[in-house]
């Protein structure tokens, strides 16, 4: 139930970073929590805590983005690589 409403509304966030995922992790749970969804579990705050918290971790890891490598900076190291003699000389 959480995992799929958490994951759902990350994806629709415009901003992926990690103050946007933890603040709509923590909004959905405590959604949740106020519905009294969980009234008739043996689940404590701590144990949400850390569902929020392994949430949270899981979803940054899945939408890490790469910084991207400015062209030139890559031609230049392409041609250090060449001019030291780097893999795939021969």
């Amino acid at each position: 139930m959480l995992a799929d409403g958490v994951e759902a509304s990350v994806q629709s966030l415009s901003s992926r970073d990690e103050p946007a995922i933890r603040a709509m992790v923590s909004r959905i749970i405590e959604e949740r929590l106020g519905d009294g969804q969980f009234d008739e579990c043996d689940l404590t705050l701590r144990d949400i805590e850390r569902i929020k918290d392994a949430f949270v971790g899981q979803l940054l890891g899945m939408y890490h983005t790469r910084i991207a490598y400015p062209q030139n900076k890559v031609v230049e190291l392409e041609s250090r690589r060449a001019a030291e003699g780097g893999p795939g000389d021969s």
